[in-house]
């Protein structure tokens, strides 16, 4: 009788292992298929960041044509990107600029996938929490900066400080198809370049700050 007793205390301690075993899987394999899911979240949040005309809630850029784009990519916080656009209707001698300025909310959608109650709340929709504003240009204005980086000449092969954590940094020309990445303040001999950068970046912050007319 004793005997029996024993085998089936063994038993129940081994089936109580299984099933935390069994559990602990089913979490491990929750919490892979919310980080693969966030992944996807990611790579859509930088496709619109770097090709905000492709916004399916903004407003048509259809006819305006790209000038020029920056971004600042954080490792833990806001992602923007500026694209400035330019129109010119037809008999009139100076173009229309606008700036778009695209946020993600990087915080908000990881706490979404990273933490469960959060997820529950807010729910675990995969299209990126995206801020879009939509501002006017002073022409004359961004035609003065414009020259001014046009003036800018560096070394383009050169080795990029190191790091792990901190901050990515771009600007795109459409015309020739040219673009520059850089980590945190960048090479020495770039320093002109990401300190025009940061101006601009300052400068179109500052438009885009401003309230929209429509409300």
């Amino acid at each position: 009788m004793a005997t029996h007793q024993h085998d089936s205390g063994w038993r129940k301690i081994a089936w109580l292992k299984s099933s935390a075993g069994e559990k602990f899987k089913s979490v491990k394999s929750s919490r892979e298929m919310r980080w693969e899911e966030f992944r996807d979240l990611e790579r859509t949040a930088k496709d619109y960041l770097m090709q905000p005309h492709t916004l399916p809630k903004a407003d048509s850029l259809h006819g305006w044509s790209l000038q020029l784009q920056l971004w600042h990519f954080p490792s833990f916080s806001e992602h923007r990107s500026w694209a400035i656009y330019q129109h010119r209707e037809r008999g009139e001698r100076e173009a229309s600029t606008v700036v778009r300025q695209t946020t993600w909310d990087y915080v908000r959608d990881s706490k979404r996938f990273s933490e469960p109650l959060t997820g529950l709340e807010q729910g675990f929709d995969t299209y990126p929490t995206i801020e879009i504003r939509d501002r006017p240009l002073n022409t004359a204005d961004f035609q003065t900066r414009f020259k001014t980086l046009s003036s800018i000449s560096f070394p383009a092969f050169h080795p990029q400080p190191d790091g792990l954590d901190g901050e990515f940094f771009g600007i795109a020309l459409p015309e020739p198809g040219t673009s520059v990445w850089w980590w945190s303040d960048g090479p020495k001999p770039w320093q002109w370049l990401t300190q025009w950068a940061a101006d601009a970046r300052e400068w179109l912050s500052a438009v885009a700050a401003v309230p929209s007319e429509k409300g």
